[in-house]
């Protein structure tokens, strides 16, 4: 049995190629066949098949051609062991790759926060920018309902205006009619009238009267603060501007007023819908006047009960006057009547309006320059006692129907100081 010498399937690195020597002749009969040789194979060595020319090569000692044969071994070659910095180099790079995965995700972690911080944020200014909307919204809606309820609105400048024209036709009635000339003395008996009272019970009795009244000089800002307190007790707090339903009017106002602003229990929302509805039934009363064709009427109840008023402080104050002859005392009642008219003028439009205004009439008490003001040229020690010569004017609340939340001071009182004793 031959073997068959094969070809390897490997490649083989091909050198010079050198002659090999010539081999010996073949004897007569021998056949090709002979030629091929068994070659052993060993149990321990991988079989391998070589062609005949290599044999021959391999068997002449050609040392170039046959290094240049290589082996097909049908073994499975033994996967290589690492050696040991190999392993080395390996843990390091998946190391460094940990730690390189461990700072990318890092960084995304504080991006992610920076993001939501970010959002937060944004968030808030969302929040903010709604609820200004809102607001701004509802202020115009309460701009609308106003201008829809045919509010009487004013501007605080306006409303000043009135306030000071009023104070001023005052001013001049005082010093044109009750200054100047000196009194000899003033009675206790000439102090006994309602309205003298009214005046004299709201300042504790602490006014002298026997030195302000006989003083030229003083004597005007004594009859300055009695018409301001009749103003305010028989014109504002009777509502004569309603004309025959001032008196349900003022009852009904007093009945349903919510907690006032100095009170603890004080609701602005609550205090701006009361205002509201104040300002909306004035102004139904006022417009009923003409739908019903009562204006003439109406206004001449008003005037009756006006005369009565000015006939009651001329027979108070007249006695005080530098001008004692009976024309003039008509003058003066003539000048009291027009003064009390506008003061209800004045009172009609402020009721009319959205807002809550407040008369400041001070007591004698010191000064006080944050809510009053001396009267042109007097000046006076700081903590001097003063009376109110003139009422001053806060009003809370805006004309639009809110802002009920703030107070703000239109005019501030006007004050003289003035000589006192205990009561």
């Amino acid at each position: 049995m031959t073997t068959e010498i094969k070809k390897p399937e490997t490649c083989v690195k091909e050198g010079p190629v050198s002659t090999p020597p010539a081999l010996p002749p073949r004897e007569p009969g021998t056949s090709d066949k002979a030629e091929e040789t068994a070659i052993p194979t060993s149990s321990a060595q991988p079989a391998v098949s070589i062609s005949i020319l290599d044999w021959r090569s391999l068997m002449t000692g050609t040392k170039e051609h046959a290094s240049a044969v290589q082996l097909q071994d049908d073994t499975p070659a033994p996967a290589p062991k690492h050696c040991g910095n190999d392993a080395k180099d390996g843990t390091c790079m998946r190391k460094q790759q940990f730690e390189d995965e461990a700072a990318r995700r890092k960084h995304l972690e504080v991006d992610l926060g920076n993001l939501q911080t970010e959002l937060k944020q944004k968030e808030k200014e969302l929040q903010d920018v709604r609820k200004r909307w809102k607001q701004a919204a509802k202020e115009l809606d309460k701009t609308k309902s106003s201008q829809q309820r045919g509010l009487h609105q004013r501007t605080d400048s306006e409303v000043k205006d009135d306030v000071a024209q009023l104070r001023w036709n005052i001013r001049n009635l005082a010093f044109g009619y009750f200054g100047g000339e000196y009194k000899i003395g003033v009675k206790a008996e000439d102090l006994t009238s309602k309205t003298w009272q009214s005046l004299l019970s709201f300042l504790d009795y602490r006014l002298d009267m026997d030195i302000n009244l006989r003083s030229g000089a003083v004597r005007p800002f004594i009859i300055q603060a009695l018409i301001w307190d009749v103003i305010d007790t028989r014109i504002f707090h009777n509502g004569l501007w309603a004309g025959p339903v001032s008196s349900a009017f003022v009852r009904l106002i007093r009945q349903i007023a919510p907690a006032k602003p100095e009170e603890q229990s004080f609701d602005a929302e609550a205090w701006r819908k009361f205002n509201l509805w104040k300002a909306d039934t004035a102004s139904m009363i006022v417009n009923s006047f003409e739908a019903t064709g009562s204006i003439e009427s109406d206004r001449q109840r008003l005037d009756d009960r006006l005369a009565k008023i000015s006939v009651d402080v001329v027979r108070s104050a007249g006695k005080f006057s530098s001008r004692d002859r009976p024309h003039d005392h008509d003058i003066i009642r003539r000048e009291i009547h027009n003064i009390l008219r506008d003061a209800v003028k004045l009172d009609e439009s402020l009721n009319r309006q959205a807002v809550s205004f407040h008369w400041q009439f001070h007591r004698i008490v010191p000064f006080d320059g944050e809510i009053m003001s001396w009267i042109p040229g007097v000046t006076a020690e700081k903590n001097s006692l003063c009376l109110s010569v003139a009422p001053g004017l806060r009003k809370r609340g805006k004309s639009s129907g809110d802002g009920f939340e703030s107070t703000a001071l239109i005019l501030p009182g006007e004050v003289f100081p003035v000589a006192t004793r205990e009561p």
